[in-house]
């Protein structure tokens, strides 16, 4: 299997070679700069998101392995400066990327949708649960 990949960037190139009209790269260069333009409107929305974060944790509580690196989240992981750090100091102090599965980026995303303080929301941790869609199905079939 790995010799259809092991001159992956040769034939690359050799599909690049063509007749190309010029409305093809007339729709490539504008996809092109569209792109860029994204890329652009992204970072200022990460950049605003590491401000409001910055406001919001203001205060400075000190961080147990600060200096440790932290893997990097996917693609979609905003670029923020020391994320981790701020969603620690957000979350009081602890860390629930300590839980499997959760990572920084759904870390971020829970605590936009629902805040930090869910101690009123959700009756139990199963009521918690199920609404995230996290809870096991308790569906059975088969009359056992």
């Amino acid at each position: 299997m790995t010799h259809r990949f092991k001159n992956k960037a040769g034939r690359l190139r050799e599909a690049l070679h063509g007749t190309w009209k010029p409305e093809h790269l007339f729709a490539l260069r504008q996809a092109y700069e569209l792109w860029q333009s994204y890329q652009s409107k992204i970072r200022e929305c990460d950049q605003a998101l590491q401000r409001v974060l910055q406001e919001i944790t203001g205060r400075r509580i000190r961080r147990p392995g600060a200096a440790g690196a932290r893997r990097r989240g996917g693609v979609n992981t905003p670029q923020i400066e020391d994320l981790h750090g701020l969603l620690w100091r957000l979350c009081g102090g602890k860390d629930p990327t300590t839980l499997p599965g959760m990572a920084d980026y759904a870390l971020l995303q829970l605590v936009g949708e629902v805040g930090t303080d869910l101690g009123g929301k959700w009756k139990t941790e199963k009521h918690f649960t199920a609404w995230l869609g996290v809870a096991p199905n308790s569906k059975q079939s088969g009359g056992r």
